[in-house]
């Protein structure tokens, strides 16, 4: 019970007065708490920002309420959207696919990632509480906010993975990436049946989306091929024992091979050198090559806004994308910290 009532103070009474549904639920992510505190930070919260600001005082409502234009429908955005609404502002939400939630809501749909959508859903229930004109399936551009003659505009478009291969411990393109059946993870997760039955997953991210898709494939009956510069899975979760539960989980399911990199692919084979001997080998007959390996801030439109608008803020994984575990915690405290500056 620890964490669920740091998640959600009033647990308790939302349980006694039978309203489940009100309760922020714990994502059980344990990046807000759990690992803050093992590296000397105050325990905070990643569905809860307010934690830790407990000594202030609640947010003011504004004397002079502003139209607000909100680009981005992930953490970021909706807790910015449910901060200024809470205080009074008119609010518009844009998002550009139909769902709410960004990729917190794609990770949801990974085996044991389940509970990440607990954040989209208890947000969106809030913010339908709200007089907030949340519009999705918005392709936006600078036109379209211009017709919208806002005062303020917060960029929350977030990042999306990288289609070249590139990463930080690989920065030139791979040779091949261009190729169609060569993916990324929104594509999976957004249309499984584009997928044949041999997989490669490249994952230079050591975190958990890219074992969660070699997962979710292979109980799908599909030959996953798991590709990392890495010698482990989920090197950047360790401190919290996730890499080992990942491993026990994928070991028997997948076909791994730590510490290569890919260094070409091509319409049926998919080459691999090892890091350390340069020892070559090359994989035959895939169908599928999805590439986890960077996920470039989308930060088109804010670029294009700079000067055209009088207050304008960029939040969450637009403003800078972030690797570590800490990234949605960062994005919902962003989300938070723009809602009381405007």
């Amino acid at each position: 019970m620890a964490r669920s009532l740091i998640a959600d103070p009033e647990w308790a009474n939302k349980s006694r007065d039978r309203r489940p549904q009100e309760i922020r639920t714990c994502i059980g992510d344990l990046e807000g708490c759990f690992l803050r505190s093992c590296i000397g930070h105050p325990v905070g919260c990643t569905v809860n920002p307010d934690i830790g600001h407990e000594h202030e005082p609640p947010p003011a409502p504004v004397a002079k309420p502003k139209k607000v234009v909100i680009v981005g429908a992930g953490p970021a955005g909706l807790q910015a959207a449910l901060v200024a609404g809470q205080r009074g502002h008119r609010v518009t939400l844009l998002e550009k696919r139909d769902y709410p939630g960004g990729h917190v809501a794609l990770q949801a749909k990974l085996p044991g990632l389940e509970d990440r959508g607990e954040l989209v859903r208890w947000l969106t229930l809030q913010l339908s509480k709200l007089d907030i004109d949340i519009r999705t399936n918005v392709d936006v551009t600078p036109q379209e906010v211009a017709a919208l003659s806002p005062d303020a505009v917060v960029v929350a478009t977030g990042a999306n993975y990288s289609r070249t291969g590139a990463s930080k411990n690989q920065l030139a393109p791979i040779a091949g990436h261009e190729l169609a059946h060569v993916l990324t993870p929104e594509d999976v997760l957004l249309d499984f049946a584009r997928l044949g039955q041999r997989i490669v997953i490249y994952d230079n991210t050591a975190y958990e989306v890219g074992p969660g898709i070699a997962e979710l494939l292979a109980d799908q009956g599909k030959d996953v091929f798991f590709i990392t510069m890495d010698s482990a899975f989920g090197m950047s979760v360790t401190e919290l024992g996730i890499d080992k539960v990942i491993s026990k989980r994928l070991l028997p399911k997948v076909s791994f091979k730590p510490c290569m990199k890919v260094t070409h692919i091509s319409p049926a084979d998919v080459s691999l050198e090892h890091i350390h001997t340069g020892e070559t080998e090359v994989l035959k007959d895939i169908d599928n090559t999805i590439l986890v390996t960077s996920r470039p801030p989308e930060e088109g439109l804010y670029q294009t806004l700079v000067g055209q608008v009088s207050e304008l803020h960029v939040i969450g994984d637009a403003r800078e994308s972030r690797w570590s575990v800490f990234a949605t915690d960062e994005a919902i405290k962003d989300g938070r910290r723009v809602g009381l500056l405007l």
